[in-house]
């Protein structure tokens, strides 16, 4: 146990990293009355600020000023971390805003606004949510499954001229990430619609791409039991394929090669929606094929 004779102080070794000088200011709060503030910050060092109201009168250590100002302000609270932005609140306090300076703005740069869709054939992005004030908008939109991402075609876009809210339109589900940036003012609502292109609309214009011109491509997998085929004849599965319509043309591959003489033909769609697919057998001989193979049909059309 330790008895200073003078640095009574120095009889509480959580003090001892404190220079005598701070331990005579505790001291001197405590002649005050403070007493129980003193107990309380020697149980705390260490640990985490805690918040305090404390009169000017217990200042202590400060030595000057930086600005011209007369106010002394406070830390009105919340959750702190490095890199946070302090703001003000309501009631004039420096407060902590949670979230680095201009977090708020990471939806919308003020150039680009991004939305993320999942298997969806329209979304709506409202004024509120991409936050540009003008009806001059311009969309793109990119397949994020591949790397670098990769530009598609075939959506139509439509933006409302009084609430500037958007709207994109998919022929198939689309999933990836649409990209909003806003143009400058032009000289008219007049639209001139070059090869594959399609205006539609009057005060609301819809800008979208001619199906009928501009080439385009569905895929679609479907697992596929095929039964033992005799020499020189095919055999047919039918699937459904939203998207798919007479006239477009399709290529078909299996998860594993064929023997020699066994074949798939094109894939064929016989009415709106619906895929053929044909497996026929030239080898020679009769040909089972390995069931639950699972077949990729890729149609294209617009040509």
């Amino acid at each position: 146990m330790r008895l200073p004779a003078f640095k009574v102080y120095r009889a509480f070794p959580e003090l001892d990293r404190f220079s005598d000088e701070q331990c005579r200011r505790f001291m001197s709060a405590a002649k005050r009355g403070l007493a129980r503030r003193i107990i309380h910050g020697i149980t705390q060092l260490g640990a985490a600020a805690a918040v305090h109201t404390h009169a000017l009168t217990d200042l202590a250590g400060i030595t000057g000023k930086q600005g011209g100002a007369s106010t002394l302000l406070s830390f009105g609270g919340g959750t702190t971390a490095a890199g946070d932005c302090a703001q003000f609140d309501a009631g004039g306090n420096i407060v902590s805003a949670g979230a680095p300076c201009g977090a708020a703005a990471e939806a919308n740069t003020g150039v680009a606004f991004a939305v993320t869709l999942a298997g969806e054939t329209a979304k709506t992005v409202t004024a509120a949510e991409h936050g540009f004030q003008t009806p001059n908008l311009f969309g793109s939109c990119y397949d994020t499954a591949v790397s670098p991402w990769r530009a598609v075609d075939g959506f139509s876009m439509s933006v409302d001229p009084a609430s500037y809210n958007v709207v994109f339109a998919f022929p198939v589900p689309f999933t990836g990430r649409c990209i909003l940036t806003a143009g400058g003012g032009g000289g008219g609502d007049a639209v001139a619609a070059g090869a594959g292109i399609v205006v539609s609309g009057t005060s609301l214009k819809t800008i979208g791409v001619d199906t009928s011109v501009v080439p385009f491509y569905l895929r679609g997998t479907f697992s596929a039991d095929f039964a033992t085929l005799a020499n020189a004849t095919c055999a047919q599965k039918t699937f459904q394929m939203p998207g798919a319509r007479t006239g477009m043309t399709g290529l078909v591959a299996a998860n594993t090669p064929f023997i020699t003489g066994i074949n798939l033909q094109q894939a064929k769609v016989p009415s709106t929606g619906t895929v053929v697919i044909e497996l026929c057998n030239q080898s020679g001989g009769s040909y089972t094929p390995v069931q639950g193979l699972v077949y990729t049909v890729t149609l294209i059309g617009g040509f």
